[in-house]
């Protein structure tokens, strides 16, 4: 998954924060959150 900021797919585990793993960009610095169930809808419906 590439950052919407500076197009980097590098990241670490950074905190959890209600029960949900985020992680941090190494580049930019952008912190995000990975939503498991999202992203497989989007893939069933590509599919």
């Amino acid at each position: 998954m590439k950052c919407t900021k500076c197009q980097s797919e590098h990241h670490i585990k950074n905190e959890i924060i209600k029960g949900r793993q985020r992680y941090k960009r190494k580049d930019c610095g952008n912190n995000f959150t990975l939503d498991i169930l999202k992203l497989l809808k989007k893939r069933k419906k590509a599919i």
